[in-house]
């Protein structure tokens, strides 16, 4: 016996909730005879042996996953887990399916629930005699339909077994009005899921995201993002929003966090945020997709253009220096003093300076003490000159910034190994649990940038001893 043929955006989920009213046939039947294992939990929207379940169907099971189960949005906004999830989903590992889709990390992993519209509800009597789980009405803090501007009724699936017979939307009261935002986040959704398709397009979201901010004046010429313009207005948008069932949302005007984690290339967030970011950026999923392969080849072209412009300033204020007084540059470039100062000692440009404490003796000076490991105040006190001007000048030369830092970090780790093994020779029956304890800031800096040796100078990790003993 096949499951009923799939009706417009009908969820997987709800094909075998209709298929186990019609036949009568409750939840643990249902495994036991179709997946051999009676204790098995189906997830309504990320479900899984989909290469076993479609054996009950006319579809293939790539057809199920890309288009009855909410597969794309997590293969699209986490391409880093894609084929894992793909994997996971087409076999019997839903466990792994879950991880992989990082629901635990966006709190969505706990509890799960069914959403459906009552207008939807109404219409699908109406046209086919039966009410259907809708895929885009289940979309993780999604409050309001896609198609019509009201907002979603839940029911909570408590049990473990999901399977129930008429388990299905009912028709029971009016439905409330959406606002305009939650029905613009929730039309974005349903888009989404209608206009993508198997194979799914890999677009950097990210450099979307910063040109269409550019285009909005929140980039500057640098690259960097206005976070405080941008939060202002975003969050007056959000603010439209109201909270629902796991929707994350901007905390305040000031949670620069939750833009500045969408910014980031290459990290995996909560697909929510980025569909509810982009409804704010985008009017349509469709202007999303559009154009994507020029938009990192654009972002390289305006850095490259910035650096151009920056080194053709530099150049010219050079060109001034080496003709005109400091303050005569400063006035004709707007450039500060210090900057200044700074270029003409890149460049070995003489400044006539008054006081003079800063001559080409005391100069030299600074980079000798400099090379010895000398501290900043110290090289300071035997110059008889401000620490900020000894700061000035060993910035000035590369290879002595480079030495030092190299000189720093070799003097953190003779420190911080020293105090490793002076711990654990007065302790030696400590574990690595007393010793992360007792020299927590020599230990991370170690295990961050002297793993090998931290592996070395530790104990040998205890075995776990088990809740039962053995006989």
């Amino acid at each position: 016996m096949l499951l009923p043929k799939a009706f417009p955006d009908e969820l997987f989920f709800s094909r075998i909730i209709r298929f186990a009213t019609i036949s009568g046939l409750k939840g643990k039947e249902f495994n036991k005879i179709y997946l051999a294992e009676e204790r098995a939990s189906i997830h309504p929207f990320l479900t899984s042996n989909l290469k076993k379940l479609s054996a009950l169907t006319d579809d293939e099971a790539y057809e199920i996953l890309f288009g009855q189960t909410l597969a794309p949005i997590y293969i699209f906004y986490l391409p880093k887990y894609s084929n894992n999830i793909i994997k996971f989903m087409l076999s019997n590992d839903s466990a792994r399916s879950i991880r992989e889709s990082q629901l635990p990390s966006f709190g969505a992993g706990s509890s799960l629930c069914l959403k459906w519209c009552q207008e939807c509800a109404c219409s699908d009597i109406n046209q086919y005699g039966v009410a259907y789980w809708h895929r885009s009405h289940q979309i993780p803090g999604v409050s309001s339909c896609g198609i019509h501007p009201v907002l979603l009724e839940r029911i909570d699936l408590l049990n473990r077994q999901r399977i129930n017979l008429g388990l299905l939307p009912s028709v029971t009261c009016c439905a409330k009005e959406a606002s305009s935002v939650e029905y613009k986040v929730g039309k974005f959704g349903y888009d989404f899921l209608r206009k993508i398709k198997w194979p799914i397009p890999l677009i950097d979201v990210t450099s979307k995201y910063r040109l269409k901010l550019n285009n909005m004046g929140l980039v500057t010429n640098s690259g960097r993002i206005r976070r405080l313009k941008l939060m202002q207005n975003f969050y007056v948008y959000s603010q439209q929003y109201r909270p629902f069932y796991n929707s994350s949302l901007p905390k305040s005007s000031e949670d620069f966090r939750y833009v500045s984690q969408l910014l980031v290339q290459g990290a995996s967030h909560n697909p929510f945020q980025h569909i509810f970011f982009s409804s704010w950026l985008f009017s349509t999923f469709q202007q999303l997709l559009e154009d994507h392969n020029s938009v990192e080849f654009e972002f390289q072209t305006r850095k490259k253009d910035f650096a151009m412009r920056t080194k053709r300033k530099e150049r010219k204020c050079i060109d001034i220096l080496r003709s005109r007084s400091l303050n005569e540059t400063s006035k004709i470039t707007g450039k500060s003093r210090t900057y200044l100062k700074r270029l003409a000692a890149l460049h070995d440009i003489p400044l006539n300076l008054k006081p003079k404490k800063l001559s080409k003796a005391c100069r030299d000076e600074i980079i000798h003490l400099g090379y010895t490991r000398m501290n900043r105040h110290r090289i300071a006190t035997i110059c008889k000159i401000g620490v900020g001007s000894v700061e000035q000048v060993i910035s000035t030369h590369p290879e002595l910034v480079t030495y030092r830092k190299r000189c720093h970090m070799e003097s953190m780790r003779r420190r911080y190994r020293l105090k490793i093994l002076k711990y654990y020779k007065s302790h030696p029956k400590a574990i690595r649990k007393d010793i992360k304890l007792h020299c927590n800031k020599a230990f991370y800096w170690l295990y961050l940038y002297d793993r090998e040796w931290l592996e070395v100078a530790l104990p040998k990790p205890l075995k776990a001893k088990g809740r039962y003993p053995k006989k």
